[in-house]
C-alpha cells in the first residue's frame, strides 16, 4: 500500500517544522481550512499522517498573504458548489 514510507505522529512534525500548532482544534482547522492531510488512525486515539503527504504539503502551501487568500476563496466557492 505505502511503500518506503514513514508514518508520523504529530510531535514528529513538529519536529520538523518548528512552527506547526501544538492543539487538536489546530490540526483539524488545518485539515478542513488549508488542505493539509487527513490522519490515518492506528488505534482510535492515535493519529499518524505519511511522511510523503506531510513533506509535499509543506513544499506545495503557498508562500503569502495574498495568495493563501485566493486559495481559500477558491476552494470554498468549490465546496459551495458540491452542496
Amino acid at each position: 500500500m505505502h511503500c518506503n514510507n514513514e508514518f508520523w505522529r504529530w510531535s514528529d512534525i513538529r519536529k520538523n517544522y518548528t512552527f506547526v500548532p501544538a492543539s487538536r482544534a489546530s490540526r483539524r482547522r488545518w485539515v478542513r481550512k488549508q488542505n493539509f492531510p487527513a490522519p490515518h488512525y492506528i488505534t482510535p486515539n492515535s493519529p499518524v499522517w505519511l511522511e510523503s503527504e506531510v513533506r509535499d504539503w509543506f513544499a506545495n502551501r503557498p508562500r503569502n498573504h495574498k495568495r493563501a487568500v485566493e486559495l481559500s476563496r477558491l476552494n470554498r466557492a468549490a465546496s459551495e458548489e458540491e452542496i
